[in-house]
């Protein structure tokens, strides 16, 4: 009786194996881990970064995957920009804009992501809040962050936010049930959302409401393994226990952050927080 269940649940094996098939082709697999992969090493080593993401973008290429091009071809010009390469970024945008304006209009979203990154990064909160549009057409979760930066400057600026905010909250809750299903990346779109959320809700001084978006983007990031981002939600709970006037906590956090900066390409984070840090042992 042992050996035939064995054999019926190995014949059942066989079976499920022979009928399964791939939620989407093994090459297309392989191109996004390679992105993934050229995502992780941006910050630290932009020109291994910049070698992944080519390995990307020849791979889809050659299943004519116009949304990866795409994608691929943003990260390269991150990782240009980053090591000061002028020509790749110019040859990387212009391929963009081609490819947008020949074969794929809607896809538009990616090089204005791209721009809007760029900005933040450079701290040019006027320009991320001028480059700002949406599109009902446009998938969600792209929504979601272009959303997030235009918040993010907006709480920055001293903007009024409340229709972006409000526009934000809605979209995330057609992203609940399919979360999970969609993948890391969509998952960690949705986590820059909640962060800039919580941002708007500190300014407000909505602690409450600050501490819940930002928990559940900590979650997001904790569980994806977004380590940079995570630095960023432990150094925003630090400033939302600094508002409450817990500085026992705010520095508990402010260490985490610090520990996460370390070693990292975030060299203004890393003085950040080493001020703040300063600041709270002299009661400041």
């Amino acid at each position: 009786m042992r050996h035939s269940l064995i054999l019926i649940l190995s014949l059942l094996s066989v079976a499920c194996s022979w009928s399964h098939k791939p939620l989407q082709p093994l090459e297309r697999e392989a191109a996004d881990r390679a992105l993934r992969t050229a995502g992780t090493q941006l910050h630290n080593d932009p020109a291994s970064a910049s070698g992944t993401y080519l390995k990307a973008l020849k791979q889809y290429r050659a299943m004519a995957d116009i949304e990866g091009e795409l994608w691929a071809l943003s990260g390269i010009a991150l990782s240009s920009r980053a090591l000061k390469d002028s020509l790749a970024y110019l040859d990387s945008r212009e391929r963009m804009d081609d490819i947008v304006k020949e074969i794929s209009p809607e896809r538009d979203y990616i090089p204005l992501l791209l721009e809007l990154q760029l900005a933040a990064a450079s701290s040019d909160w006027i320009l991320v809040s001028e480059l700002y549009r949406d599109n009902e057409d446009w998938p969600s979760v792209a929504r979601l962050r272009i959303l997030a930066y235009a918040i993010q400057a907006e709480s920055l600026l001293g903007q009024d936010r409340s229709a972006h905010v409000k526009l934000a909250l809605k979209l995330l809750r057609g992203q609940k049930r399919k979360l999970h299903r969609q993948g890391d990346l969509h998952a960690l779109q949705i986590a820059r959302t909640r962060y800039a959320l919580a941002y708007h809700y500190l300014v407000e001084t909505d602690l409450k409401k600050a501490e819940k978006q930002l928990n559940q983007a900590l979650e997001l990031d904790r569980l994806y393994g977004d380590f940079d981002a995570l630095g960023y939600d432990y150094w925003l709970l630090a400033r939302i226990a600094i508002a409450r006037g817990d500085p026992t906590t705010a520095r508990a956090q402010l260490l985490k952050a610090q520990r996460l900066f370390e070693g990292s390409a975030h060299a203004a984070m890393q003085t950040r927080v080493a001020t703040e840090l300063l600041s709270l042992e002299k009661g400041e």
